[in-house]
C-alpha cells in the first residue's frame, strides 16, 4: 500500500485525489485502507470536510504530520507558487529526521522548477501538470523525472493514469507549453462551452438541453480526434459541406481570426508560466 501526503488541499489536489478514488470506485467506501493512505494538509475547513467523507485523513499544518512522515512513500506538493519556498523550508526540517530513503517528491505547482525543488527537498521529484478532468476520469497530465527510480515511476503512472492519460518528457522547459495548453486548457473549453450555451438560448433553446447537447458534441469530437488518425483539419473539413452551414460558421470564424485570437492567449498563459518559474 503506498501513503500519499498532499501538502495543499486546493481545486488541483481535491481533483487528483477525487479521480485516485473514483478509479477504484470507492468514493462512498471510507473504510477501504487504500483511501485512507491519502494524508491532507490544508487550513480550510471545508476541504477537511469534503476530503474526510473519502477516507482521507486530515492536518491544519505541516508540522501536524509528524507522526506519520515516517510511513510516508510520496509527498505531493500542491500550493501555490508564491508560497512554495516557505512551504519546502518547514517541510525539510520535519523530513531531515522522519522520513522514508526512496521518499518520493511530486510537485504540481505550475512554474517551479525541479533545480528550485530539489534544492530545498533533496529527494527524487517527479513535476507533473495534471488537469481538474482527473475528477472524472478525463485528465490529462504530463511529467517530467529526475533521479527518479523505475518504482518510483510507476507510482506516478498509477496515480495519474488511474483518472486519464499520462505524457512523459524528457524536457522540462515542455512543461510550460502544457501548462499553457492543458493544464489551463479546461478553462478555455468552459469558456467555449458558456459562449455557445449563451447563444443557444437567445435562439431559444431550453438552457439545460443546450448544455446537454454541446458538453456531448465537445466530448464525442475530442473522442474522435484521440480514436481517430486523421488530420484535425481533414476531420473539421469531413463536416462541412459546401454551401452548408458548418461552411458558414467556419468562415465567420476565419473572417474574424479566431484562430489568432485563441493563439494569443495561449502564448499569454505560456509567458506567464515562465514568468512564475523566475519570481
Amino acid at each position: 500500500m503506498i501513503n500519499y501526503l498532499f501538502i495543499g488541499g486546493g481545486n488541483m489536489a481535491k481533483a487528483i485525489i477525487h479521480g485516485m478514488c473514483n478509479s477504484y470506485n470507492k468514493l462512498n467506501d471510507t473504510s477501504n485502507e487504500n483511501i485512507k493512505s491519502i494524508y491532507v494538509v490544508d487550513k480550510n475547513f471545508q476541504t477537511h470536510h469534503e476530503l474526510n467523507k473519502l477516507g482521507c485523513v486530515t492536518f491544519n499544518h505541516i508540522q501536524d504530520t509528524e507522526n506519520v512522515l515516517a510511513n510516508i512513500d510520496c509527498i505531493i506538493l500542491a500550493v501555490k507558487p508564491q508560497d512554495s519556498i516557505n512551504v519546502m523550508h518547514e517541510l525539510s526540517e520535519l523530513l531531515k529526521s522522519n522520513c522514508k530513503n526512496d521518499l518520493l517528491i511530486i510537485s504540481i505547482m505550475a512554474g517551479i522548477n525541479i533545480k528550485t525543488i530539489t534544492k530545498h527537498l533533496n529527494y527524487p521529484c517527479i513535476r507533473c501538470m495534471p488537469n481538474t478532468p482527473l475528477i472524472v476520469n478525463k485528465g490529462a497530465s504530463a511529467l517530467v523525472g529526475v533521479n527518479i527510480s523505475e518504482s518510483q515511476k510507476n507510482i506516478a503512472n498509477n496515480m495519474f493514469e488511474s483518472s486519464g492519460i499520462t505524457c512523459w518528457l524528457e524536457d522540462e522547459e515542455k512543461l510550460h507549453a502544457v501548462t499553457a495548453l492543458s493544464g489551463s486548457g479546461p478553462a478555455y473549453v468552459f469558456y467555449l462551452l458558456k459562449a455557445m450555451q449563451d447563444i443557444a438560448v437567445k435562439l431559444d433553446l431550453p438552457i439545460d438541453i443546450a448544455r446537454k447537447l454541446i458538453s456531448q458534441t465537445f466530448s464525442g469530437a475530442a473522442q474522435m480526434a484521440l480514436e481517430i488518425d486523421k488530420d484535425l483539419l481533414d476531420m473539421q473539413k469531413a463536416v462541412m459541406s459546401k454551401g452548408g452551414t458548418t461552411e458558414k460558421a467556419i468562415y465567420s470564424f476565419e473572417e474574424n481570426n479566431i484562430a489568432e485570437l485563441i493563439a494569443d492567449g495561449l502564448i499569454q498563459a505560456y509567458k506567464r508560466s515562465k514568468e512564475i518559474e523566475n519570481i
